[in-house]
């Protein structure tokens, strides 16, 4: 999929969200995993039309992503659950999202800066 809604990247597996024509929605999910490419399962349509051309994505940001999330939510030990490309408030942009196991998320700007930390 060289163009996508959103993707999300977790332990063992890979998501990526884009446009197919050939499902109710419009939309559909390809799920990679074990050197496999999987689907195209439908995927729910939202209000964002806004892709992203992965090319023009800088990949090489979410290892640091990884390692300051834990910390930026006082959990210097937890487990980082998911990584997600996804779209901003109101699909005005795309940005980093990560999840941390019993500590919140972090969003981050596409390029690595930090934007919003949630604590929970």
């Amino acid at each position: 999929a060289p163009e996508v809604y959103e993707l999300t990247i977790c332990p063992g597996y890979a998501l990526a969200t884009t446009a197919c024509a050939d499902t109710g929605s419009g939309r559909c999910q390809l799920k990679y995993e074990g050197g496999a490419v999987t689907g195209p399962n439908d995927a729910s349509e939202d209000d964002c039309k806004k892709r992203i051309a992965l090319a023009k994505v800088d990949f090489s940001v979410v290892p640091g992503l990884v390692r300051q999330a834990p910390a930026l939510l006082s959990a210097p030990g937890g487990e980082v659950q998911m990584v997600q490309l996804s779209a901003g408030v109101f699909c005005k942009s795309h940005g980093w999202i990560v999840q941390v196991k019993d500590g919140g998320m972090v969003q981050f700007k596409l390029n690595g800066k930090v934007d919003k930390v949630t604590k929970y």
